[in-house]
């Protein structure tokens, strides 16, 4: 993950994350909430999206109405992405992890994921079959893209993590960490 989320205060585990100032507005709750929903890394990521937003709210600390039907309006404003705070902190965040490579792999799962959830409808229509077959038909070769995507990445990731090694003594911050990181990735590219 770009930032640490423990059971510790966010600001405790990544002192350097008030160097970012839309992060300095936000409170623990709201980062930690940002963090598990949109980092590539959170362990709530291969969950459906309102799941792991409620998910996310539930352990930022975010709390129910009594009876506990509901979140708070509070949380309901977060979820509903009304909470201008969270919404800046978001788009800072996706900047700061952008990594191409990795949106395209979120972008082959979704579309992966729609084709299982159309090819469970019931066909009642030749165009609903017709539908299923093209799915099925294109189906192997997202698989293959995105074995190959998931290889390319794994390449990349070792060859980033062989050359953090060499120069990490364990004492640079997250975002020293992701600067040498891009660092490494353009010396690559050229």
């Amino acid at each position: 993950m770009l930032f640490r989320v423990s059971q510790n205060p966010i600001r405790e585990d990544n002192p350097e994350v008030d160097a970012v100032p839309e992060f300095v507005k936000c409170s623990d709750k709201e980062l930690r909430y940002v963090f598990l929903v949109y980092d590539y890394e959170s362990p709530l990521r291969k969950m459906e999206k309102t799941a792991l937003k409620e998910k996310a709210a539930t352990m930022s600390g975010y709390k129910l109405e009594k009876g506990g039907a509901r979140f708070d309006k509070n949380a309901r404003t977060v979820l509903s992405g009304k909470n201008t705070k969270v919404e800046t902190a978001i788009k800072v965040f996706l900047s700061l992890q952008r990594n191409f490579d990795k949106e395209v792999l979120l972008s082959y799962e979704s579309e992966l994921e729609q084709f299982v959830a159309r090819s469970k409808e019931p066909k009642t229509t030749d165009s609903a079959w017709r539908i299923s077959l093209l799915i099925a038909k294109e189906l192997p070769m997202l698989l293959k893209n995105r074995k190959e995507l998931l290889e390319l990445l794994e390449m990349r990731n070792d060859v980033i993590g062989d050359n953090q090694e060499a120069m990490d003594d364990g004492n640079y911050s997250t975002l020293d960490t992701v600067m040498g990181e891009i660092r490494i990735e353009n010396e690559n590219k050229q």
